[in-house]
């Protein structure tokens, strides 16, 4: 996760492993029916890279603050993923990264701040693929 740190305006990533986080409580919405079916391609999609139950999926929206921004920002990425992957080997690690970098791309890191995490080495992406992955996310 990316942070900036007040006093210093210096920007700082932090692994989410590193941190205590607590779940927003829940609203027991109810969701549309489209809403679902969106969902459940989003469940779909991901699952071998984000395993996930369709129910997760629908809780997680459920505690966030606007989820029909949320579910928009997660079919963008689930479009861009399923461009993305047809250019790249088809291997488990690369998919993994290709999902690591639309994630953080979501969250309004630049290519260059994602290209600077080593995680990503390990997950067969090089500099070059993070930037095609941003720039296809972005456009």
């Amino acid at each position: 996760m990316k942070f900036k740190d007040i006093l210093t305006g210096k920007i700082f990533i932090k692994d989410s492993s590193e941190m205590d986080l607590v779940a927003a409580p829940k609203k027991n919405r109810k969701f549309s029916e489209d809403f679902i079916e969106k969902t459940k391609y989003l469940h779909k999609v991901f699952n071998e890279v984000s395993p996930s139950t369709l129910e997760r999926w629908l809780d997680d929206f459920d505690r966030d603050m606007n989820p029909e921004k949320e579910l928009a920002i997660w079919m963008h990425m689930a479009k861009t993923y399923e461009e993305v992957i047809k250019e790249f080997p088809n291997e488990l690690n690369t998919r993994k990264g290709i999902f690591q970098v639309l994630l953080n791309a979501s969250s309004g890191m630049s290519a260059e701040e994602i290209a600077q995490d080593e995680r990503f080495k390990q997950l067969n992406l090089n500099e070059n693929d993070i930037f095609l992955i941003w720039q296809k996310y972005n456009s």
